[in-house]
């Protein structure tokens, strides 16, 4: 598990990523990416909990989550309307 960042709002903040899967022996290896966003609109606060619980399973130790470890890559970005969170609003970001 990685963490960087997808870039800033315009209110200054970082809009984490968090990148998931196994290493593998070739680095070269290219996985195809499956990439989920949470909290587009910032009043979906169960969004924020989904996503929790869909890392804590991609972290597991089932032996599903280990094969699509090996088989993908997942860019997960847990928040990318952090401004709208910190505002308050509902829909819309600053």
């Amino acid at each position: 598990m990685r963490f960087e960042s997808f870039g800033v709002t315009n209110g200054n903040i970082e809009i984490p990523l968090i990148k998931i899967t196994n290493r593998t022996k070739n680095s070269v290896e290219i996985k195809p990416i499956i990439v989920i966003i949470g909290r587009q609109h910032c009043g979906e606060t169960h969004s924020s909990y989904i996503i929790h619980g869909f890392i804590n399973f991609l972290l597991s130790r089932e032996v599903i989550c280990h094969k699509m470890r090996d088989m993908f890559e997942f860019w997960i970005a847990p928040i990318v309307n952090p401004d709208g969170v910190v505002a308050g609003n509902y829909r819309c970001n600053t």
